[in-house]
């Protein structure tokens, strides 16, 4: 895991969204690159910090097979029994959505990035020097 964390201003996002949106893609981040055999493949990619008036929350991982894109953002599980299978990225966007934000999926030579940017109350963030 290769972490970038830059989370001054993050506390206008609840603790349990922030754990739902970060939780599940690690989940599946390190399910993914669990099927990689070439050791040197198997890196995670976190990055969270900010972008403008956004808060930008990154993760790419390889993975060894695509997933199936089954509606919009969401993909059908490659686990063995489907009712194993959580709600994962289903319950990521709503979250986002609830912030306002949006959340984008890439699949590219073999890597799979979901980035995520909501909008932010920075007034306070970074802070201000002292006088």
């Amino acid at each position: 895991l290769t972490p970038y964390l830059d989370a001054g201003g993050l506390d206008f996002i609840r603790p349990v969204d922030l754990s739902v949106i970060v939780g599940n893609r690690l989940d599946n981040a390190i399910e993914a690159v669990e099927k990689i055999e070439e050791e040197e493949r198997r890196e995670i990619l976190l990055k969270i910090g900010h972008k403008g008036n956004f808060f930008v929350i990154r993760l790419e991982n390889p993975f060894a097979e695509a997933p199936l894109r089954i509606r919009g953002n969401l993909f059908q599980t490659g686990k063995q029994e489907e009712k194993f299978h959580g709600f994962g990225l289903g319950n990521v966007e709503q979250v986002v959505e609830s912030y306002s934000g949006q959340m984008n999926i890439d699949l590219e030579n073999g890597v799979f990035q979901v980035t995520i940017l909501l909008p932010g109350p920075f007034d306070s963030y970074p802070p201000k020097p002292a006088s």
